[in-house]
């Protein structure tokens, strides 16, 4: 969640796409499901580093991982981070300038993929 109120839910549709609900009220009160697009393989895995943005990340229909972004309330174009999924992603933050995903690759090996401020690389981590 983006602060100590506000809870965010991201599920699979029965259109395979992204949708989103969220609740201002520490779960009391739900919102209508958002659709938000893409056509999913996986289960989302999301997180906020910040409060002004929220990252979605799972894999594509052609076995890619992709990202779904909002910056302040604004979503952006989800975006094709490549590689060959095998597993549903992992994330993780440490600092509010930095995203970690881990997945399985094709090859059945552990992959890491960050994004800092210079940009994104991926490095194979199991032998």
């Amino acid at each position: 969640s983006r602060n100590s109120h506000q809870l965010e839910v991201f599920f699979v549709g029965q259109d395979q796409a992204l949708w989103h609900r969220w609740s201002n009220d520490s779960g009391v009160n739900w919102s209508n499901a958002e659709p938000l697009g893409g056509k999913l393989i996986s289960s989302p895995a999301a997180i906020s580093i910040n409060r002004n943005q929220l990252d979605v990340f799972y894999v594509g229909q052609n076995g890619h991982l992709f990202n779904k972004r909002r910056i302040l309330q604004k979503w952006l174009d989800e975006e094709d981070l490549g590689g060959v999924l095998t597993s549903a992603p992992a994330i993780l933050s440490c600092n509010s300038h930095q995203l970690e995903v881990f997945y399985r690759g094709e090859d059945q090996k552990l992959w890491h993929i960050w994004s800092d401020d210079s940009g994104a690389t991926g490095v194979l981590l199991s032998p």
